[in-house]
């Protein structure tokens, strides 16, 4: 795959529109693979977030037209946990959207890595970085295989821990890179 690698959250949708590859892998990527969340749970919730989330990496949408499409064609009052401020924290939309669309970035990234024989990926500091965890561990490569591990048990499995893992939090602004 040749083209741009996003440094940060906010090139992730010009990396994906210079690199069809790239573009087509986290389209797989979303279609294939499980999204966890209490707030995709019933009726066809999750098949109309993949949707948005597809429109978004196809540059139909902008980002902040998918939040506001979230919340509104997927709103929290027709959740069965609509009730629930943990599921639907403020700006829950925009969470979403941007924890999903770093994680099958980063995932398609790490698949590139690792099905280009290679090892390890990089973790570039992001100029949008805030003292988090993440930000501790920018400006170092990582074993790839682990870090795609670490997104699959959390984001498609819903196992959680406190491991470090890139999105570490829905505004984690840090992606990876292929070590050059």
């Amino acid at each position: 795959m040749q083209g741009i690698w996003a440094e940060n959250f906010h090139e992730i949708i010009e990396a994906l529109r210079n690199n069809a590859d790239l573009l087509q892998s986290v389209k797989n990527l979303i279609e294939t693979r499980e999204i966890t969340g209490k707030s995709l749970e019933g009726g066809n919730r999750l098949c109309v977030f993949k949707d948005i989330l597809t429109n978004l990496v196809d540059g139909n949408i902008g980002l902040e037209e998918s939040y506001m499409m979230v919340e509104t064609k997927i709103s929290r009052y027709s959740s069965i946990h609509g009730s629930n401020n943990r599921v639907f924290p403020e700006s829950w939309g925009e969470r979403l959207i941007r924890t999903n669309l770093s994680k099958f970035y980063n995932q398609a990234v790490l698949l590139y890595i690792l099905e280009s024989g290679k090892d390890n990926c990089y973790i570039p500091h992001s100029k949008y970085e805030q003292g988090s965890q993440c930000s501790y561990m920018a400006g170092k490569t990582h074993n790839a295989k682990e870090m795609l591990q670490k997104i699959e048990q959390a984001y498609e499995k819903g196992i959680f821990s406190k491991e470090f893992k890139i999105p570490d939090h829905p505004h984690c602004t840090h992606v990876v890179m292929p070590v050059e």
